[in-house]
């Protein structure tokens, strides 16, 4: 199972977070997903996602996700990531600088029959403020 939940949750940053790509995300994605973050509203459905990553995506165009560390055991893998784009668009009430960003975080990816049932991630959002001079 450790083997699979990896190449999964890898699968989910890569295509999903990276690349913003969902075509194929209905093979490894679960439609009733839970997805929590902080400062981004809880969701419950895919398409629900689907949103909040296109909005991030135009705000960060050229934002990436790197996967710094991972801990895989049975259906959970935990991350701890780095994120780094541009602040092109409208991001937390404070409009595009086009200033970078570097931020860390973690999250905890749950994985069962092959889908990803759950995501729950911590950012670091008082550094994207701070970098961006809203704080």
């Amino acid at each position: 199972m450790s083997d699979q939940t990896r190449e999964i949750s890898r699968r989910w940053v890569e295509e999903v977070w990276n690349d913003g790509d969902f075509s194929s995300a209905h093979e490894y994605v679960a439609d009733d997903i839970h997805f929590r973050s902080c400062q981004i509203p809880e969701t419950h459905s895919l398409d629900e996602l689907k949103e909040i990553v296109a909005g991030l995506r135009a705000n960060f165009p050229d934002g990436h996700y790197t996967i710094d560390e991972e801990i895989v055991e049975g259906g959970s893998a935990a991350h701890r990531w780095t994120f780094r784009g541009t602040h092109e668009g409208e991001f937390l009430g404070v409009p595009g600088t086009g200033k970078h960003v570097e931020v860390t975080g973690t999250a905890v990816t749950h994985v069962r029959d092959g889908k990803v049932v759950a995501h729950l991630a911590d950012v670091d959002m008082l550094s994207i403020l701070q970098q961006v001079g809203a704080a």
